[in-house]
């Protein structure tokens, strides 16, 4: 066998190896940007409705209501004019919050997609939003249902309900009397839950540079292979073939 015949074999022996190497480095490369890819989508899908629902809670919390919004209810025969106007109201913040339950909804789906991914830790994070929702909807119907029967709704506890459901305890007014933004801490609730949420889950959404520094990941290590076998056949050349 020839000098040049060794040399060819080498060559392509060490073509093979690197060939190898390279597609190696590249799948699991690939796997951890499907992954990265993923998770980028989940994260998103979670923020994107989390906010969603931020928002159908602000709106059935305003205070402002239009006459066309109690339009739907009928009025009962037996109804005084306070009963009325009571369970108008009582309609409309229920319609109000069937908004509330439909991005609850579809952010439930997000949910189970983010802890079949992420783990426990991130469905829990979503439910802990969902919790202080449902408060807000026990607060319309208990507080519409005490008023319409006339009961006594001066109560610190109706109190809270009020305030929970026109967004009072928000406020942030020392001048106002004692208890009258007070809502049982549900503002605190919901921006602590809000928060949690963004912490947990913006980080897999603003890392905007993950599939460059996915290709220089790449990238990087296989001109160290190539490299590397390069030299390595030119030193085996050099000792058959000196």
């Amino acid at each position: 066998m020839s000098c040049l015949q060794i040399i060819k074999i080498i060559v392509e022996i060490g073509f093979y190896v690197v060939g190898i190497s390279v597609a190696i480095w590249g799948f699991h490369s690939w796997r951890r940007q499907l992954r990265g890819k993923t998770e980028y989508g989940v994260a998103r899908a979670v923020l994107t409705g989390a906010y969603r629902f931020r928002d159908a809670m602000r709106q059935t919390q305003a205070p402002f209501m239009s006459g066309a919004e109690r339009s739907g209810y009928e009025r009962k025969d037996d109804e005084t004019d306070k009963q009325a106007e009571v369970a108008s109201q009582h309609y409309a913040y229920s319609k109000r919050f069937e908004s509330v339950i439909q991005k609850q909804q579809k952010l439930y789906g997000a949910m189970i997609d983010a802890e079949a991914l992420f783990g426990k830790d991130a469905r829990e994070a979503i439910e802990s939003l969902f919790k202080v929702g449902r408060l807000l909807g026990f607060a319309i119907e208990i507080y519409f249902k005490a008023l319409y029967q006339k009961e006594n709704t001066s109560t610190d506890f109706f109190r809270k309900q009020f305030n929970i459901i026109y967004g009072t305890g928000a406020l942030d007014n020392s001048s106002l009397p004692s208890g009258y933004v007070d809502d049982g801490g549900f503002s605190n609730k919901f921006n602590e839950a809000l928060e949690y949420i963004e912490a947990y889950f913006k980080k897999y959404v603003e890392n905007r540079n993950y599939f460059k520094n996915t290709i220089d990941k790449i990238n990087k290590p296989i001109q160290k292979i190539i490299f590397a076998s390069r030299k390595q056949i030119q030193r085996i050349k050099s000792r058959i073939c000196p």
